[in-house]
């Protein structure tokens, strides 16, 4: 898990500020149809994050997303074969840019959620984000929070074992059986690791009296002039994107024959995407202009 510290502005919101921020960033993710709308919100997203100075660490989760994001464009471009351009012809096999464009679509909606959650890990600290969905959520909480926090954790540990193997001579490489054969002494340490894991977070839990009283809060966190700005605006997008599903205007055709994705903008969609760019431009603005604390 990434350590957590508010040395960056945008950690100095309220915690429940930051979560209505991701929330919003995934709803717009899982709303928006259109490749081009999504690509300019997860650049809003990731100049966001430039501008608090964490794109580093969220690219570092960029390219385990794209891997990920490669195997669903391959998948989907052997098994879809609806649409009427055809791009790519083998015998019997072909490739219509419909299929193409839609694997482009889902792969990239996967890294801009990837992104997105990546970028809540670095501004949300664990203990307040649990500490809020609790008292909303009761014990459930827990589960949502120990999946958030263990997601990354997974990543960590999985890089670190692979380093300690090549060490010991596994380079992972050779035939298909070989290579079976070696990430599966991987997943076998991992999930002997995760077992001690879980052991060590419920002695942990039991030890701290967890569930045996009503929980109670450290600290308490007041919102500020920012948060309520950071709220509006987010308010203001999920909106709009309501609304933009209710009157039927996100609809984006991809089969037979695909829609272009310039005539698809909608206006409910250039008022998301100015919302979004001045998230942007207040942070950057409260960073480097007179509000300095």
């Amino acid at each position: 898990m990434l350590n957590f510290s508010r040395d960056k502005f945008i950690q100095r919101f309220n915690t429940l500020t930051n979560i209505i921020l991701i929330l919003t960033y995934i709803i717009a993710f899982l709303m928006i149809n259109n490749i081009l709308i999504l690509a300019i919100i997860l650049i809003s997203l990731i100049l966001l994050a430039k501008v608090n100075k964490i794109h580093k660490e969220v690219f570092a989760f960029f390219r385990f997303s794209v891997f990920i994001a490669l195997i669903i464009i391959i998948f989907n471009l052997l098994i879809n074969k609806n649409g009427e351009t055809q791009i790519f012809i083998i015998g019997d096999f072909y490739i219509t840019l419909e299929s193409f464009y839609y694997s482009l679509f889902m792969a990239s909606r996967l890294i801009a959620i990837m992104m997105t959650f990546a970028f809540g890990n670095l501004i949300i600290n664990p203990d307040d984000a649990f500490s809020i969905i609790s008292k909303i959520f009761g014990k459930s909480s827990l589960v949502m929070s120990l999946v958030y926090r263990l997601s990354f954790s997974l990543i960590k540990q999985i890089n670190n074992i692979k380093e300690i193997e090549f060490i010991r001579g596994n380079t992972f490489k050779g035939n298909l059986y070989k290579r079976i054969k070696s990430y599966g002494e991987v997943v076998n340490i991992l999930f002997l690791s995760s077992l001690e894991d879980s052991i060590e977070l419920a002695e942990a839990m039991y030890s701290r009296g967890y569930g045996s009283t009503k929980r109670s809060s450290f600290k308490n966190q007041n919102f500020n002039f920012r948060d309520y700005v950071i709220i509006l605006m987010c308010t203001i997008s999920i909106a709009f994107l309501i609304g933009q599903l209710i009157l039927g205007l996100n609809s984006f055709k991809f089969f037979p024959k695909i829609d272009s994705p310039l005539k698809k903008i909608t206006v409910y969609e250039i008022i998301i995407l100015f919302v979004f760019y001045s998230i942007v431009f207040v942070n950057w603005w409260w960073i480097n202009g007179n509000d300095k604390n």
